[in-house]
């Protein structure tokens, strides 16, 4: 399921985390915040690595939470990282990859 979604055409914002991380559980409301703002735009996910360890280790996750952006443009479980600590820093990041995605598709359908 997992290679599938990376390959896919959907963007996907992936939240990596354990249960056992305290910055992990401060995290998830922002999480869903985050979630909320960007529906309709990509699609987001979250990833226990505490019981889907391999996928962790394969996406080269070794700090939690880890968020990931993964699209068409993604060659590898690695994704693209995605910086910041809240929906103030996460939102724009992902809307910029977005609207940065869409330019580099316009210019190469007019080449």
């Amino acid at each position: 399921m997992f290679k599938k979604l990376i390959k896919s055409k959907t963007v996907w914002l992936i939240d990596f985390y354990t249960p056992w991380c305290s910055h992990c559980t401060y995290f998830a409301p922002e999480f869903e915040v985050i979630s909320k703002k960007l529906k309709g735009k990509v699609k987001t996910g979250k990833v226990n690595c505490q019981t889907l360890g391999h996928l962790c280790r394969e996406a080269a996750v070794n700090a939690y939470p880890t968020l990931k952006l993964y699209d068409k443009s993604a060659k590898s479980a690695k994704g693209i990282p995605v910086e910041g600590f809240g929906a103030k820093d996460i939102v724009p990041f992902v809307e910029n990859f977005l609207s940065d995605s869409s330019q580099e598709n316009i210019i190469r359908d007019e080449l």
